[in-house]
């Protein structure tokens, strides 16, 4: 995908993403451009990397770990950004292969969130796939990291920390 096609994507517009900056060209000739949303921009910070062709080589989601949550709270808007931002950049062709680990994060409950529903929905059954369970417990700050390589692309999803601030960062790299 091409960087003036992820602008008019879901990502972009239902996000109300703005350039924050934009580096110059490395020796690679890959630029670094510096996104943030319009909301909570004090806890999310989105790096898209594009090559000289203006196609998305790859990109980082980097959100405030306790503003994700964890096993008791999970943030809603945590979990739609996270869709929204796998969903969008992960290659047409890799995404049956992470259309479980996308669906499985966006279904987490805390074990004290509150859900209330118009009409009751099937009962969805827990995965017992363990790669989904290491994807769904770094996403909740459990485990370090998740990484699943695709033939097109490889999503990282690990908990990190800059100085003392922590965070969860999800990277989606195109081959």
């Amino acid at each position: 995908m091409d960087y003036g096609g992820l602008k008019r994507t879901e990502l972009f517009t239902f996000f109300r993403l703005s350039e924050i900056t934009r580096s110059r060209p490395s020796n690679e000739g890959i630029v670094r451009v510096i996104l943030k949303p319009g909301g909570f921009q004090e806890f999310i910070d989105i790096e898209v990397r594009i090559d000289q062709s203006s196609l998305v080589r790859g990109a980082s989601l980097l959100m405030d770990r306790k503003w994700v949550g964890d096993m008791t709270n999970v943030n809603p808007f945590a979990k739609d950004i996270t869709k929204t931002f796998i969903s969008v950049l992960i290659p047409p062709e890799d995404t049956q292969i992470v259309r479980d680990v996308v669906n499985a994060i966006w279904n987490l409950r805390g074990t004290k969130d509150k859900v209330y529903y118009l009409t009751q929905p099937p009962d969805e059954e827990e995965s017992d796939d363990p790669e989904i369970v290491k994807a769904q417990r770094v996403y909740l700050g459990e485990e370090a990291k998740f990484e699943m390589i695709m033939p097109s692309s490889e999503l990282i999803i690990e908990n990190s920390r800059i100085g003392a601030k922590e965070l969860l960062l999800l990277t989606v790299n195109s081959f």
